[in-house]
């Protein structure tokens, strides 16, 4: 590289002239210098652009969440209103403390109801459908709670003959036998909207597949409480594992049966 003052040759990459120490290569210096800085300013400018739009983003996206928990919780709070609504006008209509003054427990003695489950002397089955389905107030299929409640107050309040609900095998308390002169004993819970009249029970025990009487049908009396007892024809030879229950109407009409798995010991065992 020639030095523009003196003419004397330098090296290409000298600042300064050997000869007169004049500067040298300004031109190329910065034009150098300059692209590095131009360089270094599109990269500061392109990083500072894409913090701007990943920092608008995040905020429109805060934004969006912030408005729909907006909605959701305006959305929640008018379901959860209407639901207290829909809550109240059901307790304004069914709890009443004098509506429900004659409901007996021991009457309705099953946690819950079907239709099929109640049974009623002399009411029509369409009005007694009626009933179930204004009773119903889940329309389910199943009352429970007040919905039995309201059931029990609409069969007493209509002029039909309230006998409780349908006969079957619920409640059973088998008393087997202490001594070689004691017979066993078999208590089933039938209703007591059935105290007073007859049905028929026969219960088969058995030991290890052998039975251990002839299971013979026996009438008896509904006694006040809702329960029906029977005894062995004579004590048995030995403490059963089986007893199979079959529960028959006065005409001899099937009603319920039932196979309950018991201890070989002595003393009551309920079911």
């Amino acid at each position: 590289m020639k030095c523009p003052k003196c003419g004397c040759e330098n090296k290409e990459d000298s600042r300064f002239c050997k000869d007169c120490g004049a500067i040298l290569n300004i031109g190329s210096s910065e034009n150098s210098i300059k692209p590095k800085n131009n360089k270094n300013i599109l990269i500061i400018i392109g990083t500072a652009i894409l913090c701007f739009i990943i920092i608008a983003g995040a905020l429109s996206i805060l934004e969006n969440d912030s408005n729909n928990e907006v909605v959701n919780y305006t959305n929640n709070s008018t379901d959860n209103n209407s639901s207290a609504k829909v809550s109240d006008n059901l307790s304004t209509e069914s709890v009443d403390k004098d509506r429900y003054a004659e409901f007996d427990k021991s009457e309705w003695y099953l946690p819950s109801y079907t239709l099929e489950d109640i049974y009623t002397a002399h009411t029509p089955d369409d009005v007694k459908a009626q009933m179930f389905e204004k009773a119903d107030a889940n329309d389910d299929g199943i009352l429970v709670g007040d919905e039995i409640k309201e059931m029990d107050y609409l069969l007493k309040h209509n002029a039909y003959t309230w006998q409780g609900p349908g006969k079957g095998i619920h409640n059973v308390t088998i008393s087997t036998s202490k001594g070689a002169s004691e017979k066993t004993a078999c208590s089933v819970y039938v209703g007591s909207g059935s105290a007073g009249e007859t049905v028929q029970l026969s219960v088969l025990y058995s030991y290890k597949g052998t039975n251990l009487n002839n299971g013979n049908i026996v009438p008896v009396e509904v006694e006040t409480n809702g329960y029906a007892t029977v005894f062995t024809e004579k004590p048995l030879e030995r403490y059963p594992d089986q007893a199979y229950i079959s529960l028959y109407d006065k005409d001899g009409e099937l009603l319920d049966t039932k196979n309950i798995t018991l201890k070989t010991t002595s003393g009551s065992q309920s079911f």
